[in-house]
């Protein structure tokens, strides 16, 4: 397999501080690979590097995905669980990236959405504000709404922290699938 994803003498920094420092490593399509560190290792910092949020000091990212077909879930505490929006439309906002924020979604949209959220169980949440989810559940539709966007490359920012064993096994098991299918 050919490399997706290769970093060449990567170094990163959060404001001053340089947190990741000439890190190399190559990823091919259809593999998954997990970065496992303590809290502060620079995983996010990794993730915000790849997807160009942040600028390399030294080195660079090498990507043959195209940013709009590469897709980042990050943490949970990124989401304000006040915003009045249902699970259905916080999947739904995953078209956003290709479809615009005011295009109305078509029958092939809602009929995507529908699969993803009974691939990850979210059907009968469908109508439930966000606020009223459990960890597992809000884990979930974020991964909906990522996986609406039909990314080539899916990044993915701690999606097992505060979550109970069998969300981290259906994440797993979709993930999985996901993979040995070619998912796009």
């Amino acid at each position: 397999m050919a490399a997706i994803l290769t970093l060449e003498s990567l170094s990163l920094a959060q404001g001053n501080r340089l947190v990741l420092e000439n890190l190399s490593g190559e990823f091919d399509a259809g593999s998954i690979t997990a970065l496992v560190g303590p809290n502060g290792a620079g995983k996010s910092t990794l993730v915000q590097g790849i997807m160009g949020v942040l600028r390399p000091l030294r080195g660079r990212v090498r990507c043959q995905v195209p940013h709009a077909r590469r897709a980042w879930l990050p943490q949970q505490l990124a989401l304000d669980l006040s915003f009045p929006m249902s699970v259905e439309e916080l999947v739904m906002s995953g078209c956003w990236p290709t479809h615009g924020s005011f295009r109305r979604y078509g029958p092939a949209e809602y009929r995507r959405g529908q699969a993803v959220m009974q691939r990850l169980g979210l059907q009968a949440l469908e109508h439930r504000p966000l606020g009223e989810l459990s960890g597992g559940q809000r884990q979930r539709a974020l991964l909906g709404r990522t996986l609406m966007q039909e990314a080539q490359l899916l990044l993915l920012d701690e999606p097992f922290a505060n979550v109970d064993a069998a969300t981290v096994e259906l994440l797993i098991e979709t993930l999985r699938d996901m993979a040995a299918e070619g998912y796009r």
